[in-house]
């Protein structure tokens, strides 16, 4: 009503008032709005460090078990050295059992040969014992007195 009173530059007066109403009703509205993108951003960025966290946990939680796989696969690497060796030795042993087995059938042949050459030369001694034996029973009984023809008293 002042407004107008006072005529023609009340009027005016009116008009920047309405702007100014206008203008302070815009700028409640967008503080609302920036408020409510605040609160977003605020609530996003919570959300977004819970899902870091989870994030962080899970990895930890993979480089963990990363390191549990690699000291298994080293204790698996060590077994397997382990039975390398222990092939090595096994290998080894059945060389040197093999050469041991070779010995003995070679010395087996060897006293074969010999038992044989042995066994033919006690027969050729057996035959030449039988025919001394032979010889000294026909010696012996030439030279005895025979009973029976002799004068008897």
């Amino acid at each position: 009503m002042e407004a107008a009173r006072a005529g023609e530059a009340g009027r005016g007066f009116s008009v920047v008032a309405e702007e100014v109403r206008a203008l302070a009703h815009r700028a409640k509205e967008a503080a609302r709005n920036t408020e409510g993108l605040i609160a977003s951003s605020v609530q996003n960025a919570r959300s977004g460090g819970v899902m870091s966290a989870e994030v962080s946990a899970k990895l930890k939680s993979i480089a963990d078990l990363v390191a549990k796989v690699q000291a298994v696969v080293g204790e698996i690497t060590v077994a397997s050295q382990e039975q390398a060796a222990g092939i090595e030795q096994i290998n080894r042993a059945v060389s040197e059992m093999d050469k041991s087995v070779q010995l003995v059938a070679a010395n087996a042949e060897e006293n074969s040969s010999v038992s044989q050459e042995l066994s033919g030369q006690a027969q050729e001694v057996r035959s030449q014992v039988e025919g001394f034996h032979t010889s000294h029973s026909r010696a012996r009984t030439s030279s005895l007195p025979r009973l029976g023809s002799g004068s008897r008293r």
